[in-house]
């Protein structure tokens, strides 16, 4: 059977997101099940169909090989879920999105989904196993799903190799350390081709004489080119050192130039160093070619050699060192913000302070309600990276005040480039940041509290998001709309076909159902040609997975069509209603989440939220927060308005509850009810007067009620009623009980 992700009609163009609450892969468990382990760039892409299920096939260049012998040493082929296909744009939050340029570490595993070729790889446990790299101020960082890591020496130690393994330095911890500081030593409102000078200093944490010390500097050939020495394009010119050192430079690399100062001088006619003493070593300029999003220099990469005297006289040689780039001085300071706001509901964060407009912004850079390009809010996202709003998202930005709605779609990489935004990139509770990029250095970020301070003051607390889509993305400024539920059917219900599930995870299912259905009112039900809920296979780190489509309105309203859910059947889970076992999965749960996610909730960083992204053995969650509460009946209130391309939302008017099986109802039961299967007459004999009876059908829709029976018996000619299943429900004094039965 093909299957097939779009349900929208010829009207609406759309896109699907897959959801599913979340396990951590552990960092051993991604090496072990890992077929290759490489460092790598994506450098080229093309769509790919499998079973009508659009994936995108990436070219992936080998940089450095981990673990594992690749068919193609040059490059590997990585299929990712999704794409492009009949103009219709296909994601998945929890799959792995990449983009041509991405780099970092891929953690990958032979594809064995039908795929002919054995050179094509998927990214094992999707996101957690690709570690991209991202700058935290002046420091590279390589982050992953739940997992990050402060640089390649402290993930090369946690893989287990060592530097001269990878070509890292990896720092010994009885090292002393030398500290470097580069700063720019000229104005950095720079043009291409002038010079840009920087001073490089140096100091020690413990006292010694300085006899030699090599930088191998990696750098960014966009700025400054390829081969700076022998281009021509670096200059160097000596500190505060005395006359005994030579100071020399060479390529090491296209990328990388080494800075070395040595003296065969006896320590007496050495330098000193402590940790109050830093000397200037050197002043060096290179000519700049062009400008790039990315810093200069990469500090991470930094490879460090030297040698000194310590205080008893001892030649000591230590591949230790630290190095911090200071940028240009800007200040912006934040004093004040609005404390909670929902994400991707259009709702507007306001922000004061001082200094947010930075020197750099002349009168006419003015650009979709910023300063100029290089001005940016950053959010905490749900993932713990940064993500900054589309441009046309912000409605104010003064050097005091800044209004800017909270995204679920925004950029990420320190970019407004057009490929580097995306739906799942989601604002969370947490700092906030106002950042601001010159010409060289993009100035250092002021959070809304110190990254030291484990209060939550002054940061904002962000109690649900909803999908969100940018209204144009061919627009000189992209804004982002909210996207609200929406159906082609002219009555509108969403329905659920749990056909396919066992009896005990119907209930657990039907309990979950009816604990959003009791507690916002919305009309979600079960028939047998609903949304198909099954187990089946979903990646690794996940439990259930839950696609969402997303589509247009010709008048650029949002839309959001849940698809299915799939619980993944290899779980060990509990379907009762006691606490789950250590060992366990509770089935009720999980599948609370994902209709969460079928109501159109994202998830959300707060840990005691049903939206919250992971679970795991042993833990019960059946109970909405006021945040889970909050965002069900946001989208369900804005779903129930009008909308020009569809349905909209119809309320619930119905009992909220939905019986569950024959097989729950049967515990206490002293009811019996004959025949079943039936054809004509329904005949009920009770231990207790009955008062009332009621007929669902199997949308969960009343069809038939009788009231004032008053009798043990009841009796009801049901000819008139279709061929299907039915739940009778049954009330007396004492009790209500749902029976289910089948007419014939």
């Amino acid at each position: 059977m093909k299957k097939s992700y779009f349900t929208f009609g010829l009207i609406i163009s759309c896109l699907s997101i897959s959801f599913g609450q979340l396990y951590k892969v552990p960092f051993s468990q991604k090496v072990e099940k890992s077929d290759l382990i490489l460092e790598g760039k994506v450098t080229s892409q093309r769509q790919v169909l499998i079973e009508e299920i659009p994936y995108t096939l990436n070219s992936i260049e080998v940089v450095k090989l981990l673990k594992g012998s690749p068919t193609l040493t040059s490059e590997v082929q990585v299929l990712t879920f999704g794409g492009n296909v009949n103009g219709e744009r296909i994601f998945s939050a929890h799959t792995l999105t990449l983009r041509i340029g991405d780099e970092g570490v891929f953690f990958l595993t032979k594809q064995r989904n039908g795929i002919d070729d054995s050179n094509y790889y998927r990214v094992y446990s999707e996101k957690q196993g690709y570690y991209r790299e991202r700058f935290n101020g002046r420091t590279k960082e390589l982050i992953s799903q739940f997992s990050k890591f402060n640089g390649r020496n402290t993930f090369y130690k946690e893989l287990g190799l060592h530097y001269s393994e990878v070509g890292f330095q990896i720092e010994s911890e009885k090292d002393n350390c030398l500290q470097f500081r580069i700063e720019p030593a000229n104005t950095l409102s720079v043009e291409s081709s002038s010079l840009l000078y920087f001073n490089l200093y140096v100091k020690s944490i413990e006292p010694i004489k300085l006899r030699s010390s090599s930088l191998k500097v990696n750098y960014n050939t966009n700025w400054f080119g390829q081969d700076i020495i022998m281009s021509g394009n670096l200059a160097i010119y000596s500190g505060d050192f005395n006359a005994s050192y030579s100071l020399n430079t060479q390529d090491i690399t296209s990328d990388v130039f080494e800075i070395k100062l040595e003296s065969n001088a006896l320590p007496t006619g050495l330098n000193y160093l402590d940790e109050n003493t830093e000397l200037l070593l050197c002043t060096f300029g290179v000519s700049i070619q062009d400008f790039d999003v990315e810093d200069p220099i990469y500090v991470e990469n930094t490879q460090f050699d030297s040698k000194f005297y310590d205080t008893n006289g001892t030649l000591q040689e230590t591949k230790c060192g630290e190095i911090n780039v200071e940028s240009q001085a800007c200040s912006p300071e934040i004093t004040g913000i609005d404390l909670k706001k929902s994400a991707g509901t259009e709702s507007i964060l306001e922000i004061t302070g001082s200094g947010f407009i930075h020197d750099s912004a002349e009168p006419g850079d003015e650009w979709c309600g910023l300063p100029n390009d290089e001005h940016r809010v950053k959010f905490t996202d749900v993932n713990g990276d940064w993500v900054a709003p589309l441009e046309g998202d912000y409605l104010e930005w003064t050097d005091t005040k800044i209004r800017v709605k909270v995204p679920t779609e925004g950029y990420v990489n320190n970019s407004f480039n057009r490929s580097d935004y995306g739906m799942d990139e989601i604002a969370a509770t947490g700092k906030i940041r106002v950042c601001i990029n010159d010409n060289v250095f993009a100035c250092t970020c002021y959070d809304t509290s110190d990254p030291s301070d484990n209060s939550n003051d002054g940061e904002l607390y962000v109690p649900f998001a909803i999908p969100s889509r940018d209204i144009d993305p061919s627009a000189t400024c992209i804004e982002a709309k909210s996207a609200r539920l929406y159906s082609e059917a002219s009555s509108f219900e969403i329905a659920f076909n749990i056909d396919a599930l066992s009896p005990e995870a119907k209930n657990a299912f039907i309990r979950a159902l009816n604990t959003w259905r009791c507690a916002i009112d919305i009309n979600y039900n079960l028939n047998s040609t609903g949304k198909i809920v099954s187990l089946g296979t979903v990646p690794s780190g996940l439990f259930a997975l839950t696609p969402i489509g997303v589509g247009d309105c010709p008048d650029g309203e949002k839309a959001i069509d849940p698809k299915s859910i799939t619980f993944d059947a290899s779980t060990s889970w509990h379907f009762g209603t006691s606490d789950p076992p250590t060992n366990k999965v509770d089935f009720e749960s999980v599948a609370l989440h994902e209709i969460g996610h079928a109501i159109g909730l994202l998830h959300t960083n707060n840990s005691d939220n049903i939206m919250y992204p992971a679970t795991g053995a042993g833990i019960s969650k059946r109970v909405l927060t006021n945040d889970d509460l909050d965002g069900g009946i946001f989208n369900q209130a804005k779903s129930l308005t009008p909308i020009n391309c569809g349905s909209k939302l119809n309320p619930l008017t119905t009992d909220c509850n939905i019986p569950t099986s024959i097989k729950e109802a049967i515990a206490g039961n002293t009811k019996h009810l004959f025949p079943n299967p039936l054809s004509e007459s329904l005949n009920i004999e009770s231990e207790e007067k009955i008062k009332a009876v009621q007929f669902y059908n199997s949308e969960g829709i009343i069809i038939e009620e009788d009231t004032n029976i008053n009798s043990k018996k009841y009796i009801k000619n049901v000819s008139n009623l279709s061929s299907g299943v039915y739940i009778i429900r049954i009330y007396t004094s004492n009790s209500i009980e749902s029976l289910k039965i089948i007419k014939l």
